[in-house]
């Protein structure tokens, strides 16, 4: 991103509403990469879960003041979605299901257990850079053994996994390793949009194959 552009644009609850958006995916960001940059980058994986956890805390308190509206299984999508197409869309808090983007902020596999018990759904492994897990955008290498541990474990509580901003290698592990659904949230087409961030017509060709 070209950062004199960075900022520029962005999303506030009244522009989804008029944008009628009723749902969207909310991240926490918090990484322990290296990479240092202000307000993302934590010297360690503890101080930036706790950084993650902070900013879940925001969601909370935006729910107790009915802005948004937690979603954590598939009757909670329905009932919110009923709701909004009764005509209360002007009214009713815009729904949201929590995502994390770079897996720093959970600790170990068994950390996992405890962000599902707090709503977490939706699990991307690394952002820029890499992470405890993976490779990310502007890396080269895959899964490391904790990634291939991490993905057992959302395996077994159903998380759905994210495979933005993953590295090539660490795409190809993940669709080798991972069996739950997976979620393609923010990409381009690298045939359109050049670069290592976006998806090749091939990584496109086997998330639809995973698909039938």
């Amino acid at each position: 991103m070209n950062e004199e552009h960075r900022g520029a644009n962005t999303v506030c609850f009244p522009e989804m509403r008029k944008g009628e958006v009723a749902i969207c995916l909310a991240t926490v960001l918090a990484r322990s990469s290296g990479l240092k940059e202000p307000l993302l980058d934590y010297p360690n994986q503890q101080i930036a879960s706790a950084m993650a956890r902070g900013q879940l805390a925001y969601y909370r308190i935006m729910e107790e003041m009915g802005q948004l509206r937690m979603l954590k299984k598939w009757q909670d999508v329905e009932a919110h979605l009923g709701e909004w197409r009764a005509g209360s869309r002007d009214s009713a808090p815009l729904g949201y299901i929590l995502s994390m983007e770079g897996a720093d902020p959970i600790l170990s596999p068994r950390d996992l257990f405890r962000w599902w018990e707090d709503s977490l759904r939706v699990v991307n492994l690394a952002h820029y850079g890499a992470s405890a897990y993976a490779h990310g955008t502007g890396t080269t290498g895959g899964l490391t053994p904790r990634g291939i541990d991490l993905l057992k474990a959302m395996d077994e509580v159903g998380m759905i996994l994210d495979v933005t901003h993953l590295a090539d290698e660490a795409f190809g592990d993940v669709v080798e390793h991972f069996t739950m659904p997976v979620l393609a949230s923010h990409h381009n087409c690298r045939a359109l949009v050049p670069g290592q961030r976006q998806l090749s017509d091939e990584q496109i060709r086997r998330l639809v194959d995973r698909m039938r």
